[in-house]
């Protein structure tokens, strides 16, 4: 098979060969797993349990209690046969490569490919590591909160933040972690050719200062940005649903900074999302967009009204209290 996505499936096997090219005798060889985001509901794991039975069954599920009497709704891995047999399976490796992209390009849909990721441990070992991982105390305190690790939005969204320590404790006894690049900004058309690898490494030095709890893992920042794509995407679909040109849309950097303030006003998904759209407005008439000062007058009293108002009405739209602000200002 020919098509784009023949050469991603190429260059990851390099990667993997690479590996095995200088393999020491003191340790495992390295292997490949794909990582799925549950085994049930999902067409990726239909077709690998019809074409690849022996890869289908010796599966591991993420021994996590949280999926107790569900154990195929949680995330799992299935080992690929060592890099030779791994060659022939090429035509197939491409099929799920397009049958990846086609959800990545939806952007809000769930994901089932989520990864394919190199070890020398097995996929016990892996899962077990992922455990911890799932489970994360938000900075401050508070309930535990499941995290969605493998999903590839999460990961890529607070990795470039990460230490080298929160990298080497992220991936535990993964060496790389390779993921589709998801799209981030507003909403345009997409081709396969924009298709490409994130590739997640373990750091190349020992890292002494890892995090004593793995399930304490991030600052707020961190936080924040792992759990950003969601919002970020309802942000820049409204603009695309509402013709504003893309040129005139908030960039990455600005809609970030937007939903973290939204967040420390303490809004919520989807006062937070009117929240942005009310920060970054579009004049369709003059076509310039331009961001509301919320710091000074009217605004700041604008503001103020609304926040008031959603403590009294915690059902109530900020959206339209907002706009009845401004309706009272005139």
């Amino acid at each position: 098979m020919q098509s784009h996505f023949s050469p991603l499936a190429e260059e990851l096997t390099r990667s993997w060969q690479a590996m095995a090219d200088v393999e020491c005798s003191d340790l495992p060889p390295v292997k490949a797993y794909l990582l799925l985001n549950r085994w049930t509901d999902n067409a990726l794991a239909e077709a690998v349990a019809e074409e690849f039975p022996c890869i289908a069954k010796d599966r591991v599920a993420v021994p996590d209690a949280y999926y107790k009497y569900e154990e195929d709704r949680a995330p799992c891995v299935l080992p690929f046969p060592e890099i030779s047999a791994f060659r022939e399976m090429h035509n197939q490796f491409v099929q799920w490569i397009d049958f990846a992209w086609r959800q990545v390009e939806k952007r809000q849909s769930k994901q089932d490919f989520c990864a394919v990721i190199l070890s020398r441990t097995n996929g016990e070992s892996i899962t077990r590591h992922w455990v911890d991982l799932g489970h994360q105390q938000p900075p401050g305190g508070g309930a535990m909160r499941l995290m969605r690790y493998q999903d590839p939005r999460v990961m890529q969204g607070v990795w470039p933040l990460l230490t080298a320590a929160q990298k080497a404790a992220w991936l535990g006894p993964v060496i790389q972690w390779w993921s589709l690049v998801q799209p981030s900004g507003p909403w345009q058309s997409t081709s396969t050719d924009s298709a490409r690898w994130f590739c997640a490494s373990a750091p190349k030095f020992d890292c002494p200062k890892v995090p004593a709890y793995l399930n304490a893992l991030f600052d707020q920042t961190q936080w924040h940005a792992a759990h950003l794509s969601p919002s970020a995407n309802l942000v820049w679909a409204g603009y695309a649903q509402g013709g504003v040109p893309v040129e005139d849309q908030p960039d990455g950097a600005v809609v970030s900074r937007l939903l973290a303030d939204g967040q420390r006003l303490g809004l919520k998904p989807p006062n937070l999302i009117d929240y942005v759209w009310s920060s970054w407005l579009h004049d369709a008439p003059s076509g310039t967009s331009r961001l509301t000062a919320w710091q000074v007058p009217p605004a700041s009293t604008n503001l103020a009204r609304v926040l008031n108002a959603l403590r009294q009405q915690p059902d109530a739209r900020f959206a339209s209290l907002y706009l009845e602000a401004l309706k009272q200002n005139r």
